[in-house]
């Protein structure tokens, strides 16, 4: 049974937007069933359920906490993390985001893969940072993926790092894909220079940052939080790191921007919104690149959102009662649902990797069905019909 939307939002605010054991905090969350377990009776009750994060939340599963625990968690989960907030004042810093040698200020997207995002920015309920992850792969198998702070899905990693206080995010797979995300405070400009040594200019390129443009668009205050992003996809030869973007046909870096929508875009399909870096070069002969599956079955409930200005892979989830405006949209043909949105002037990308389910969709169009949100809804219930059908 999908967990909705609103059961998630009240689960967070209770334990105080991390996780609730002691000395933890991290704001990487999934929702355990408690009373009764979910062997027990399937079920969405908020009185049953608590938000914890992925480590603590498998010492549940194993029996590691008695409900009673779990339940005094819930009470006291919001205080303990009152107590620690100082561990998180990074994630209401602004953000610094240092990727592929590129180092752009508050791009909502830091890495894209043909237009749609692999690493994302928002901010949650409580104006905290909230980190969005689809992660690219080969391989069919699922790998990481987290929507604003909740695990959606994690594959079988060889290696996964989710510590306290939620500095850093690590998965590695059986065949060497590795994503890495890591936040630090820098305190001024000279801080900032040090932490990324492979870019020229940084020290006054912050400094302009700081100064009042008179443009519509913030200024750079100190201390502000660093995210260094890098993923290494060994079966195609690519690389983001602090050593630049590199491909099998090109390598690129050293590179400063400020207020684009989207920090690197890799891929043959230029990004629908400005971008700061491109970087191309995956060839045909290549194994496949694709975002990864989900986990499992179900789908993953988001409701009663705006979003504005944002990119999104359709595939796993369900948006419901949410306003989109001037959005892109990908899908690959994989369960999903739409619910009574509003999706405004929206863009759905027309990638080779989605051809059929963009031509399934304009077909659909073609024959009496004109609005994405028709065609997109039937697509969705098709496609879960048919995997029902073959046992899915």
């Amino acid at each position: 049974m999908n967990i909705p939307d609103r059961v998630k939002k009240l689960l967070r605010a209770e334990v105080g937007f991390g996780c609730p054991v002691e000395n933890c905090g991290s704001p990487y969350l999934t929702y355990h069933h408690f009373d009764p377990p979910r062997r027990v009776r399937d079920h969405n009750e908020p009185a049953g359920m608590v938000a914890l994060c992925r480590k603590h939340h498998d010492d549940a599963e194993g029996g590691a906490f008695t409900p009673e625990q779990l339940r005094a968690m819930k009470v006291e989960g919001a205080s303990r993390n009152e107590r620690i907030k100082g561990q998180f004042l990074w994630r209401r810093q602004q953000l610094l985001i240092h990727c592929g040698r590129a180092l752009t200020f508050e791009a909502p997207i830091a890495l894209a893969f043909n237009g749609i995002p692999v690493v994302s920015m928002a901010r949650d309920e409580a104006n905290n940072l909230a980190v969005s992850v689809n992660m690219l792969t080969t391989s069919v198998l699922p790998r990481l993926r987290l929507f604003e702070n909740d695990w959606v899905s994690t594959g079988n990693p060889d290696d996964l790092e989710a510590p306290p206080y939620g500095r850093k995010l690590r998965a590695k797979y059986p065949n060497e894909d590795e994503i890495r995300i890591e936040f630090k405070t820098v305190n001024d400009p000279d801080e900032l220079a040090a932490a990324v040594p492979g870019i020229a200019g940084v020290r006054d390129w912050a400094a302009d940052l700081m100064k009042d443009s008179g443009l519509d668009s913030p200024q750079l205050t100190f201390p502000a939080a660093l995210v260094d992003i890098a993923l290494e996809l060994p079966d195609v030869g690519l690389s983001v790191s602090s050593a630049g973007v590199k491909t099998p046909m090109s390598q690129v870096g050293g590179t400063l921007g400020a207020y684009g929508m989207c920090a690197v875009s890799l891929g043959h399909v230029r990004a629908p919104y400005p971008t700061m870096m491109n970087a191309v070069g995956i060839t045909p002969q290549r194994p496949t690149l694709r975002f990864a599956s989900m986990n499992d079955n179900l789908l993953w409930n988001v409701a009663d959102r705006k979003f504005r200005q944002s990119a999104f892979l359709l595939d796993g989830f369900e948006f419901e009662n949410c306003d989109f405006d001037e959005c892109v949209f990908a899908i690959r043909g994989q369960p999903f649902m739409l619910k009574g949105n509003s999706l405004g002037n929206m863009t759905l990308m027309d990638l080779t990797e989605i051809q059929n389910a963009y031509n399934i969709i304009k077909f659909l169009a073609e024959n009496g069905m004109p609005t994405f949100v028709q065609a997109a809804e039937k697509l969705g219930e098709v496609a879960a019909i048919c995997k029902k059908a073959r046992g899915g």
